[in-house]
């Protein structure tokens, strides 16, 4: 099949779980002998974009030869042909033109677009089935949790060939807000197996990835109060603003560490991964990422970590917050009212995984068991089988 891919985010480096996700799908079914082209913006404005300097850094990295052809970058990668526009006002042009040059058999489009220009330019084309993947709710145009909510382009989404989500709780949100039954594909997001183990009772972080009032920064901090002796992590993406930054840094025994698409880099330094949400998750990819490699987890309770989680415990009551702003902060993302949180539960939980050496590695071995088992059973033939048969 000639499969055409389309995103709001950069390709390389992939530092988010969206743009990760999409890439190592689109990597597998090239491997599988499809044709499959990728067009996406090569740059977005810090902090969730990539900077040129990233972008180059990352092709030198890989090794990568790209050649400038109407504005937009060209290269290949693990059987992608990759086009990244160095202009993202002129992706929507650029885009139609590519459907009308590569004549795809479908266009998969993410749906992690505030403007949703991709999916309403390849609907504009219609010359094949138009397939939208989302991964979150918060960027998706409708329902509470929504960023930026909007009915112009909820009626877009409307009028796709197939709605594809990435767990059960996302189809769930998806039908109760819009009323369309969406299917549902564990998505081949994590790498090729084996995964090494960095499961390690005695040295290591207690690590946050993107520390922000949305994740939980409030309990992290709290916890770094009352545990003065042990060395936490925080790693800053998309949510984290200065003000977080700050925040952070005038606590002394919490280090900031540079996000990276090779996500080794920063597990290989965690001994236990806090993921303390209080805004609606749908399946945060590290959770499994750090799971594969031995990492024990300590979450909240709240949207689809539960389904994650795969039974392995350590899973905590949070408050969740129900009040925001009507207004964006500089990061774009909504300005929450954060409700105080309990904290015994996560300081106990905490102190038993790093003052019990049976049942930290207990729980290492767990989650790497069950999160191996559930990697095993995602087939990239799922995905293949319902562009075939299922749109």
């Amino acid at each position: 099949m000639k499969l055409l891919f389309t995103m709001h985010m950069p390709y390389l480096p992939p530092l988010g779980g969206a743009n990760k996700t999409i890439r190592y799908l689109a990597e597998a079914l090239a491997l599988r002998k499809h044709s499959v082209v990728v067009i996406v913006p090569a740059f977005g404005e810090p902090p969730g974009g990539v900077t040129e300097k990233q972008f180059f850094e990352e092709q030198e990295r890989y090794g990568i030869r790209c050649t400038l052809n109407q504005g937009a970058y060209i290269f290949h990668l693990n059987g992608v042909e990759v086009h990244a526009v160095s202009d993202e006002k002129r992706i929507s042009w650029y885009l139609k033109n590519q459907i009308n040059q590569f004549q795809p058999d479908y266009i998969i489009v993410a749906a992690e677009d505030i403007t949703q220009v991709l999916l309403k330019t390849s609907l504009s084309v219609r010359k094949c089935p138009v397939v939208c993947i989302a991964q979150t709710p918060s960027l998706l145009p409708f329902g509470f949790y929504s960023f930026y909510p909007d009915r112009q382009k909820t009626s877009i989404l409307k009028q796709v060939d197939a709605f594809v989500v990435n767990s059960k709780f996302l189809a769930d949100y998806v039908h109760h807000w819009i009323n369309i039954q969406p299917i549902t594909i564990y998505l081949p997001a994590y790498g090729q197996p084996p995964f090494p183990n960095f499961g390690n009772f005695e040295y290591g972080f207690i690590t946050l990835v993107n520390p922000c009032h949305l994740k939980g920064i409030s309990i992290f901090i709290k916890l770094a109060d009352q545990f003065p002796d042990l060395e936490f992590a925080a790693v800053p993406t998309w949510g984290t603003t200065y003000q977080d930054r700050v925040w952070l840094e005038s606590i002394s025994n919490i280090y900031l560490l540079q996000p990276s698409s090779d996500v080794n880099l920063i597990l290989s330094q965690t001994r236990i991964l806090l993921v303390p949400s209080l805004w609606l998750e749908n399946i945060p990819l590290i959770i499994i990422e750090a799971m594969l490699r031995g990492i024990p987890v300590i979450s909240s309770n709240v949207g689809g970590i539960e389904e994650i989680n795969l039974g392995t415990g350590f899973m905590l009551p949070v408050k969740p917050i129900e009040r925001v702003a009507h207004s964006l902060n500089k990061n774009k993302t909504i300005i929450p009212f954060v409700p105080e949180q309990k904290i015994l539960h996560w300081y106990n939980a905490l102190f038993q995984l790093i003052s019990n050496k049976e049942l930290y590695d207990q729980q290492s071995s767990l989650v790497r068991s069950a999160a191996n088992k559930f990697v095993s059973q995602i087939k990239i033939e799922a995905f293949e089988d319902f562009l075939r048969y299922g749109s």
